[in-house]
C-alpha cells in the first residue's frame, strides 16, 4: 500500500511538500518533530503553532488543573447542597469551553490526522458547545 504524505496544516496532497524539524515542548520533556508542509503559508501556520504550543503549554496545564480542582470541589458542595448541582455543571462546562477557546490544544496525533486549521476549528467549536450548553443548563 501506498501511502500519500500531505501537508500537516492543510492535509494537501502534493508533489512538492517539504519537511521542517522543530523542537516541541511537551509537560516534563522537549522533542524534535518533523512537521510537513506544502507551502509558505502552511510553514509560517506551523511555526506559530509550535510558537504557541511552547509558549503557553504550562499555562494550559496550569489552568486545566485548576479547572479540575475546581470541579471536584464544586461536586462536593453539590453533594452537601443538592440545589447546586446543575449551575456547578453549567460552570464546569463553561470553563471547559472557555479553556478549549482560548488554547484550542489537541493532541498531535489529531493535528495529523485532520491537520492543524481542522483541529483549531473543530476545537473551538467544541469549546462554543461547551459554553452554550452551561449557558443552557443553568
Amino acid at each position: 500500500m501506498i501511502r500519500i504524505e500531505r501537508c500537516y496544516c492543510c492535509k494537501k496532497a502534493s508533489p512538492n511538500l517539504n519537511k521542517i524539524s522543530l523542537l516541541v515542548e511537551f509537560p516534563g520533556s522537549r522533542d524534535n518533530i518533523d512537521f510537513i508542509f506544502c507551502s509558505n503559508d502552511c510553514k509560517k501556520e506551523i511555526e506559530k503553532l509550535v510558537s504557541f504550543n511552547n509558549k503557553h503549554i504550562s499555562k494550559f496545564y496550569i489552568l486545566g488543573g485548576l479547572v479540575l480542582f475546581l470541579a471536584v470541589m464544586l461536586t462536593f458542595i453539590s453533594a452537601l447542597y443538592p440545589d447546586l448541582s446543575k449551575p456547578v455543571q453549567a460552570i464546569f462546562m463553561i470553563l471547559l469551553g472557555v479553556l478549549a477557546l482560548i488554547y484550542p490544544y489537541a493532541t498531535w496525533m489529531t493535528y495529523q490526522l485532520i491537520g492543524i486549521r481542522n483541529t483549531k476549528m473543530l476545537v473551538r467549536i467544541l469549546g462554543i458547545i461547551l459554553i452554550y450548553g452551561g449557558i443552557r443548563l443553568w
